[in-house]
């Protein structure tokens, strides 16, 4: 208890202006979780925020080739 989870550390990092460090966390999570949804979703968000949105579909894109059910 009392410890932020990736995602939670990478929507703290948003809120405080932060996108980088943002992507940097997120990042990190993927490189042990290469296939985790909400990672990747994550990332795919702060991407766009960064300006980023060819690689953000980079990520939409593995998120659904790993579960084409995944509309969010």
């Amino acid at each position: 208890a009392g410890q932020l989870q990736n995602g939670d550390r990478t929507k703290a990092w948003v809120i405080a202006g932060q996108p980088g460090r943002a992507f940097a966390a997120v990042t990190m999570g993927l490189v042990l979780l290469p296939d985790d949804l909400d990672l990747l979703t994550d990332r795919a968000l702060v991407l766009v925020g960064l300006g980023r949105s060819a690689e953000a579909l980079g990520d939409l894109d593995r998120v659904l080739a790993l579960d084409p059910r995944r509309v969010e």
